[in-house]
């Protein structure tokens, strides 16, 4: 026969209020753990967010290295073309200075076998005060 142990009120009180304070404790712990899951994670979120915003800034880095290297890339085509353009020009002018300066010495030269004398002697002066032409014997 099993026996039966009959509970006086006092006892019931007394497990009622150790089941009470066991269920504290336990909310207690419960609460404790959901504030430091919830610090971890507003903390992970926080770092998240950081390394977002620093992969935003290197982005905007990246884009804003990729826009110069362009308009550099652009600067450099157009002095590229600007300096053929000078040498062309410069060619043409030097070829066309060359050419005049041809043409000058042939018609000096066809002064001087024309004219002879006095006249041959006022074509030198008149190069030299001009500072142009060297007369060679």
């Amino acid at each position: 026969m099993a026996h039966r142990t009959v509970k006086t009120y006092e006892d019931i009180q007394a497990d009622r209020k150790r089941q009470a304070e066991t269920l504290k404790m336990n909310q207690t712990c419960q609460a404790e753990t959901l504030v430091r899951c919830q610090k971890q994670d507003a903390e992970n979120l926080l770092q998240k967010q950081r390394e977002a915003t620093k992969s935003d800034i290197l982005l905007s880095c990246a884009q804003y290295a990729a826009q110069m290297a362009r308009s550099q890339q652009k600067d450099a085509d157009i002095l590229r073309k600007s300096q053929e353009y000078d040498a062309q020009l410069l060619q043409t002018i030097q070829e066309e200075d060359d050419q005049l300066l041809r043409e000058r010495e042939r018609t000096i030269d066809d002064l001087k076998k024309e004219f002879s004398g006095e006249m041959g002697m006022q074509i030198q002066i008149i190069e030299w005060m001009a500072g142009g032409y060297s007369y060679k014997k």
